[in-house]
């Protein structure tokens, strides 16, 4: 049977850290093709964008 919805890619690299020195944030994204819905089909479930704290070291 042909699958009309759409399913997430994988996770992609992590962005840099937001901050040059002490604590930020950092980011990576994934897509909704894999394989991509059809023109009926459902999109993905679930997040596009993670997040993740980072640490640089402690500003002067």
């Amino acid at each position: 049977m042909f699958n009309l919805d759409g399913g997430c890619s994988s996770w992609g690299d992590w962005k840099s850290c937001s901050v040059t020195c002490g604590v930020g944030q950092k980011l990576r994204s994934r897509t909704c093709t894999n394989p991509s819905p059809t023109l009926y089909g459902k999109t993905c479930d679930g997040d596009y964008a993670d997040y993740a704290v980072c640490v640089n070291t402690p500003c002067k």
